[in-house]
């Protein structure tokens, strides 16, 4: 089955703050062109959204659609925190003003991590640990639409 797509292809992900894309370098006759890839839902974005339900990971817009039925397991807005220190002050400033429906917790060596709650217990994750999921998932994404897995 052709996809439509040459063998020589490079992906690039832009794993955004509120929205996530993937676009692909397909060569064509006047030497080439980006074109945004349609996530699993039809849709070019995917939001940058990761939900630690009761029985699983959800990511993109499945995580958006359940984040009502689990704030405490929901986490958005996590690039924010990459590099940062939990003594930094603007980082309690930005926790504050946007209300996020995760902890902003301190790990031993000083670093902000990600408080979220999972089957009643807590659990603290890097920020580079969350863009690690949600890259995981666009890059299968990439790989289904361009016909790799």
């Amino acid at each position: 089955m052709s996809t439509g797509f040459e063998d020589k292809i490079s992906i690039g992900i832009d794993l955004g703050t509120t929205c996530s894309l993937v676009g692909a370098w397909v060569e064509d006759e006047k030497g080439g062109r980006v074109e945004i890839l349609k996530n699993e839902e039809g849709y070019l974005t995917t939001p940058s959204y990761v939900v630690f339900s009761d029985d699983d990971i959800l990511l993109g817009d499945n995580a958006k659609a359940q984040c009502v039925i689990y704030p405490k397991g929901t986490v958005v807005d996590f690039k924010r925190l990459i590099g940062r220190r939990y003594s930094d002050q603007s980082l309690h400033i930005l926790s504050q003003s946007r209300q996020w429906p995760f902890e902003v917790i301190e790990e031993p060596l000083g670093k902000a991590l990600i408080g979220v709650t999972v089957r009643g217990e807590k659990v603290a994750y890097s920020p580079e640990e969350i863009s690690a999921m949600l890259l995981v998932k666009l890059t299968k994404q990439a790989e289904i639409v361009m016909g790799k897995k």
